[in-house]
């Protein structure tokens, strides 16, 4: 699968392993251009399997979020939210990476954040679930729908690419992350 970024305005080795990439350098090129405070950066192409990476410039407060598809695994993690174990094999699962070297992101809250944005413009909410927190570091697990709006499923190649909405995380309105199947 193809995977790329676009900005507008198993088990604890599972958890720990998407941290620490998320603190070193990625798998594909991420975006060093420079953009005004509060927006993210870049635009990426990655390899099948690479993270989706969204840096945000302006300072202190800025939030990196990196974005990897994940098998059926990483939904049954423990942490807080709800449970996502009984949804294997009828979700798209993803793995959410946050990560700040300023402030404290612990307690921050992806639900009602996370979509997934369909072949006809139609945002579809995910399921949320924090799997591991401290102040600079937060992984969450994300259970997208399988279908769209028009009964389609999403990661089907034919209905091209698809895009992850996050609203609202750090300085950053809205970073759109477009994947193709």
């Amino acid at each position: 699968m193809g995977l790329r970024i676009r900005t507008a305005a198993g088990g604890l080795a599972l958890i720990v392993s998407l941290t620490l990439a998320a603190c070193g350098s990625p798998a594909g090129k991420s975006g060093t251009a420079a953009a005004p405070a509060g927006q993210a950066t870049g635009t990426q192409t990655a390899p099948a399997g690479a993270a989706l990476i969204s840096r945000e410039s302006g300072g202190n407060g800025a939030i990196t979020v990196t974005v990897r598809r994940t098998g059926d695994q990483v939904l049954d993690q423990p942490g807080n939210g709800p449970d996502l174990s009984g949804m294997k094999g009828r979700v798209l699962p993803f793995a959410i990476t946050l990560d700040t070297h300023a402030g404290d992101i612990a307690k921050l809250d992806l639900n009602g954040k996370v979509f997934i944005r369909d072949a006809s413009g139609t945002e579809l909410p995910a399921a949320v679930r924090q799997l591991a927190s401290s102040s600079h570091h937060t992984t969450y697990a994300a259970a997208f729908p399988l279908m769209d709006s028009r009964g389609k499923v999403l990661d089907d190649p034919s209905q091209g690419s698809l895009q992850i909405v996050i609203k609202e995380v750090g300085q950053t309105q809205k970073r759109v992350l477009e994947w193709t199947p």
